[in-house]
């Protein structure tokens, strides 16, 4: 009787076993169409954008994956368009790197001609008419700075600043040569528009629009922080303003989300 226990006792193990190695050779089996996919990486594959979202359950992991892998097609995440940030855009024709706008305001404007003739070129007036330096001003990257562009600007996919690194001081003049990075502008504004319909201000330093060489755009409710009349407060004054550099019309421009971007000197 004894005897028999013991074989019915390995008999069940053996069967227990058996059943393991089975499921485990189905999973495997299973799962290897899966790796194959993922691993191969062909752009040609039809479940590629499926494939890099398995196993995301948090649906709101899921969409920001979603929103990386767009970007990725619509070329925001190239690792070309710049050695730091990577949200610029390819010009297919010229092969800079540039980078659109998110300001409301895209509408005409009338022009007030305040020259009788258009001014000097740019080039001119940044060797004749240079702005003056800020004495001492720095900005430096770090995990909290990171965090707070993240908020203020979702739509760059991503960053590439290394922690304790420095913005440039980079003249209102030379600020194109920048365009889709983050930097420190500094100049004098000229003119100061209120587009009514979106709620914005925007500086127009160097010169007088449609002339100008670059340009702020500071919503009504950031601007109204520092005066009850932004139109005055901001004309003529020296500003150096951060944050990252888009394009408008060929012009670059930073549109402010926050008042601490913004500092007279």
């Amino acid at each position: 009787m004894v005897i028999g226990k013991d074989y019915l006792k390995a008999s069940a193990m053996k069967n227990t076993a058996f059943i393991l190695a089975m499921v485990l050779i189905t999973a495997s089996a299973s799962g290897q169409p899966e790796r194959r996919v993922a691993n191969n990486g062909s752009a040609n594959s039809p479940d590629k954008t499926s494939s890099s979202n398995r196993g995301i359950h948090n649906p709101a992991l899921k969409q920001h994956s979603d929103t990386k892998q767009r970007q990725h097609d619509a070329g925001y995440l190239s690792p070309e368009t710049s050695d730091r940030i990577y949200y610029a855009e390819r010009n297919t024709e010229t092969g800079t790197a540039t980078s659109n706008t998110n300001r409301k305001f895209r509408g005409g404007r009338e022009v007030i001609h305040h020259y009788p003739v258009p001014p000097r070129p740019r080039e001119y007036r940044r060797i004749h008419s240079p702005f003056p330096v800020p004495a001492s001003f720095s900005f430096y990257w770090t995990p909290e700075v990171r965090f707070e562009y993240l908020r203020l600007y979702p739509y760059i996919g991503y960053y590439k600043y290394p922690v304790g690194y420095r913005f440039e001081n980079v003249s209102a003049y030379e600020a194109f040569h920048y365009r889709g990075e983050i930097a420190n502008v500094y100049g004098k504004v000229y003119e100061v528009f209120y587009a009514r319909n979106t709620d914005e201000y925007i500086l127009y330093f160097g010169a007088y629009f449609p002339y100008h060489d670059f340009s702020v755009v500071i919503p009504g409710t950031v601007a109204r922080n520092y005066s009850h009349w932004p139109e005055f407060y901001f004309s003529r004054e020296y500003l150096i303003v951060t944050g990252p550099i888009s394009m408008y019309e060929g012009v670059p421009e930073i549109v402010v989300r926050n008042e601490t971007q913004i500092h007279p000197y």
